[in-house]
């Protein structure tokens, strides 16, 4: 049996204290954390397409909008009837519109088309502005179908941005007048076109 001396003993309690130190010093690195993804970009935004702006000579798109009432028009639906279209584009409070409704009063009795008050005030289709289009129509003892564009969505569609105007659409759907405004020369282009619309 062998002795264990004095400096041995010692080399022994040494070689105990630092193992754990020897054995950290010798384990792998730990690998490093991964990096954070790259936040997501922003989604760009949907720009929608500018609408198409029609003129004299091109099909009339299929126009649907409610109606005073709660009923809705479908373009397609009433050139079916083979009847033309004739929309006054109107706000209330415009004085021209007033004129060209009054000279369109009678126009359409016994003829192969409609007029429709196409109307555009910006509180289209509420209750105030429901009564409000009643009276109107009583002042002027206009008796035409009513329709309902608020935020100008058909009518800057079809290049319209002001009032009066007027649009008039054959009963095979081609666009045959848009006029913006009302004055002597546009009466008798409205004239001599309904005259010939069918």
């Amino acid at each position: 049996m062998k002795t264990i001396t004095r400096h041995s003993s010692v080399a022994l309690l040494a070689l105990a204290l630092l193992a754990p130190a020897i054995a950290e010093a010798q384990a792998p690195a730990a690998a490093p954390a991964p990096a954070a993804a790259p936040a997501a970009a922003p989604a760009a935004p949907v720009i929608p397409p500018k609408p198409k702006e029609y003129k004299v000579g091109d099909k009339a798109p299929n126009i649907e909008m409610p109606m005073l009432g709660g009923e809705t028009f479908k373009l397609a639906d009433f050139l079916a009837t083979k009847k033309a279209a004739v929309f006054v584009v109107v706000q209330t409070a415009c004085s021209s519109c007033r004129s060209e409704l009054e000279y369109l009063k009678d126009k359409a009795a016994g003829k192969n088309y409609e007029i429709f008050l196409f109307n555009v005030d910006a509180n289209g289709g509420t209750p105030k502005w429901e009564n409000n289009i009643k009276l109107y129509l009583e002042d002027l003892k206009l008796k035409y179908r009513v329709l309902v564009d608020p935020k100008m969505d058909v009518a800057r569609n079809l290049g319209i941005s002001s009032t009066p105007a007027i649009v008039a659409i054959a009963s095979d759907g081609t666009i045959k007048m848009l006029e913006t405004g009302f004055n002597a020369d546009i009466a008798a282009k409205t004239e001599k076109l309904l005259g010939e619309l069918k």
